[in-house]
């Protein structure tokens, strides 16, 4: 008879421990993919780079941020290409040309996925100090 109690309880603990575990899981599915970052502004801005900085998500989706994708598109490359990544609120842009034109704009990106981008920021032109 002690045996059998002993099972019955292991039984019942083990479908406690069950439940516990599917309640977490459920609780995790509820999440999605952020809003999009506020508009990134270019400051320092010199031959070669500039500092770009932004504004958090209004809506994170439900789980933490874990980093940002910069894009830029330039004046001779119309199209939207990855420049970089940082779990920061500033990307230090560098790589640059003088005479270059260009625009960043800004993705978030969560355990559930990334976010739309920004809208850009303003156009900017790394200039030559001659």
């Amino acid at each position: 008879m002690e045996k059998i109690k002993k099972s019955i309880l292991k039984i019942f603990l083990f479908a406690c421990l069950g439940l516990t575990l599917t309640t977490i899981t459920f609780a995790r599915m509820g999440g999605k993919a952020p809003g999009p970052p506020g508009r990134p502004e270019a400051t320092n801005i010199h031959r070669f780079g500039c500092r770009l900085t932004y504004l958090a998500p209004l809506d994170d989706g439900g789980a933490p941020i874990q980093q940002y994708h910069i894009e830029i598109r330039t004046d001779w490359d119309k199209t939207w290409i990855f420049k970089g990544k940082t779990p920061f609120l500033e990307y230090d842009v560098d790589g640059m040309f003088g005479g270059t034109e260009a625009e960043f704009r800004v993705l978030a990106e969560n355990e559930f996925g990334k976010s739309e981008p920004s809208k850009p920021c303003k156009v900017i032109e790394f200039t030559d100090p001659f």
